[in-house]
């Protein structure tokens, strides 16, 4: 599997949806909290879950991923230090940070930054659990 695909349930994790490899068939797929599942194939989907556990692996949810964290790591590696500080003050919420990196013109460093970060996590996800991919 492309290294893009095993990205996205790190990027587009979010409360309610939990996102599984399938090892015997090379796919992702999402089982869906019970209040947001609206037919019976969420239900099929957590049976085999349950059923079959070495096939399927979890992947981290939202609460696993520290997005505050990669924030933290971007404002430390700027060099500017009344950039620096200015990001500092501002990440307390991430509409505020998201603002400053914009006025100080760093939004496609911090995209950047970001999309690294998430692309580290799922390597080590990769090797921390045995699947294999492709970059």
């Amino acid at each position: 599997m492309k290294l893009d695909d095993l990205v996205d349930p790190f990027v587009n994790a979010e409360d309610g949806m939990i996102y599984y490899y399938r090892r015997s068939t090379d796919e992702i797929v999402v089982l869906v909290n019970d209040q947001f599942a609206d037919d019976d194939s969420n239900d099929k989907l957590a049976e085999a879950i349950d059923d079959n556990r070495d096939d399927y692996v979890s992947f981290p949810t939202e609460i696993d991923i520290h997005d505050y964290q990669i924030m933290r790591d971007y404002v430390d590696q700027v060099a500017d230090d009344r950039q620096r500080e200015r990001l500092e003050q501002a990440r307390g919420a991430f509409r505020r940070f998201r603002s400053t990196i914009e006025q100080l013109g760093l939004l496609e460093q911090w995209y950047d930054f970001e999309a690294q970060a998430y692309h580290d996590m799922a390597v080590d996800w990769c090797h921390e659990n045995d699947v294999p991919y492709e970059e």
